[in-house]
């Protein structure tokens, strides 16, 4: 019977797997099948959040035998829901409990919990605090406003750094070199109509936050809102900043230079806070 293309593939790769285990015991690689669960995980923690087989072999490359083996591993370990009706596997409990360890072990994280929160009852916005990790933003904490539309929480969630008023505050203080290294290229793809497209542009944008000393952005990653962010200095760089968002028909430039003002003298005191505390 004649084989399919797709099934040497499978095994062409397969046998490349097979070939760098060697390496991988000997210490002298990347460890195949760590790097690929890793990656899994990845892709179902970004939206829709649920992905077919066919999906996920589309989006890693990876041998449609080997990704079947790997799911079957992490649904039987929870980390995976057990696939849908339609067929779609999903981030399971387990994730969970690990993501929530790394909230709970966070030093400074309940310090700056208490700060934004502080910072939403003297502004009566929604505030975030924010991480930089790689050239995006990790969400570790949320408040939200008393009359906010819609409640939910970004906690836990990526969104790139060039997009956010959190992560320009961050990349202001980073070098060109440094930037090289965190930003996809001179072209930067757009999450709404608004969001910065090139390089140039954000050069531009952080030079103006590098003298003011707090970052705006106005729709870049989520339509008709506006945020305000200003880094927490307890590192150098800093990797953590604090943010207000509100809605764009709120946001007069008298209303963003009041929560501005408000989000600097309050990142001030955190950064002050944590350093008394010896928290690096």
């Amino acid at each position: 019977m004649a084989r399919s293309p797709r099934g040497d593939v499978d095994e062409a790769a397969d046998a490349v797997v097979d070939a760098s285990a060697g390496e991988e015991a000997a210490g002298r690689g990347p460890v195949k099948s760590a790097e690929r669960t890793v990656r899994i995980l990845q892709e179902l923690a970004r939206p829709p959040y649920t992905f077919t087989v066919a999906q996920l072999q589309e989006r890693t490359g990876y041998p449609r035998s080997s990704l079947h083996a790997l799911l079957r591993t992490l649904v039987d370990l929870r980390w995976i829901e057990p696939p849908t009706p339609g067929g779609g596997y999903g981030i399971g409990a387990q994730a969970l409990l690990t993501g929530t360890a790394y909230l709970d072990r966070d030093p400074a994280l309940p310090a700056a919990t208490a700060c934004i929160e502080a910072v939403r009852d003297e502004t009566g916005c929604t505030t975030h605090v924010a991480r930089l990790d790689g050239g995006d933003v990790v969400y570790l904490a949320t408040r939200e406003a008393s009359d906010a539309h819609r409640a939910h929480s970004r906690v836990g969630r990526y969104l790139p750094a060039y997009a956010t008023a959190l992560g320009k505050a961050l990349l202001s203080e980073r070098t060109a070199a440094e930037l090289d290294g965190l930003l996809p290229g001179p072209d930067l793809p757009a999450l709404t109509e608004r969001t910065v497209r090139t390089r140039a542009q954000l050069e531009g944008e952080l030079t103006e936050v590098r003298e003011r000393g707090w970052a705006v952005e106005r729709g870049q990653n989520v339509a008709d809102t506006v945020c305000v962010g200003v880094r927490v200095e307890y590192r150098i760089p800093a990797t953590d900043a604090i943010s207000c968002s509100m809605p764009a028909h709120l946001a007069t430039d008298e209303e963003v230079e009041r929560v501005a003002a408000v989000l600097v003298r309050r990142a001030a005191g955190l950064a002050r806070q944590l350093r008394a505390a010896g928290i690096r």
